[in-house]
């Protein structure tokens, strides 16, 4: 995630990753300060898992708008 933030010229305060798996997406970026959204097909009832820098579930790209 850090090289990515290098390559681009962006902040990890200025940047939200979607990801789909919890472990390497969510976790990951949360290592380099980045915020995320959990993009999971089939929600949870509730959020079964939390991380402060995970800002919410979606189930579609058109979710992330409400997020920025």
């Amino acid at each position: 995630f850090q090289t990515l933030l290098d390559k681009t010229g962006f902040s990890s305060r200025d940047s939200i990753f979607i990801g789909d798996n919890w472990e390497a997406d969510i976790l990951g970026s949360a290592e380099v300060g980045m915020s995320s959204l959990w993009s999971h097909q089939f929600r949870p009832q509730g959020l079964l898992k939390q991380h402060p820098m995970c800002l919410g579930v979606i189930k579609s790209v058109s979710e992330i708008k409400d997020y920025l």
